[in-house]
């Protein structure tokens, strides 16, 4: 048996590990304290999904997306709204709890029935950290 290390073996696993990393510390900023809003819960790993579909698309239907990744409406409807700017549950003030504003939703202009997704500039920063993270600086992957 290999004894267990601390040194790094494989240095693609080790991006992913700060990849990981940065999503679980990755919070929204408190408007009032211009502090990390720890109420905020983490990123989940159907709503990262959700992430990374709307980025790989740049746009896209909420039904699309659910449809995609196997979520059910109820799913989708709360992941997404965590990943939004405002939380679908309230503060009790009654106030719209904070999400992590990486995606924007909008009513389709043409079909009202219909929404869609696009990253905010929070998410497209958040995308191209990854990716840096992941392939390096120099490399531009999309």
């Amino acid at each position: 048996m290999e004894r267990p290390s601390k040194h790094i073996k494989d240095e693609v696993a080790e991006r992913f590990l700060k990849v990981d990393t940065l999503l679980r510390t990755t919070h929204p900023i408190d408007p009032k304290t211009g502090e990390a809003d720890k109420d905020v819960p983490p990123i989940t790993p159907e709503a990262l999904g959700i992430l990374f579909y709307v980025a790989s698309r740049g746009t896209c239907y909420k039904s699309d997306c659910e449809e995609h990744l196997g979520l059910t409406l109820a799913s989708g409807s709360r992941n997404i709204d965590l990943i939004s700017k405002h939380h679908r549950l309230k503060l009790s003030t009654g106030k719209p709890r904070p999400g992590h504003d990486l995606i924007k939703k909008e009513r389709d202009p043409v079909d009202a029935r219909k929404t869609v997704l696009t990253l905010t500039q929070r998410g497209k920063d958040l995308i191209e950290l990854m990716k840096t993270t992941l392939y390096g600086e120099s490399e531009n992957m999309g």
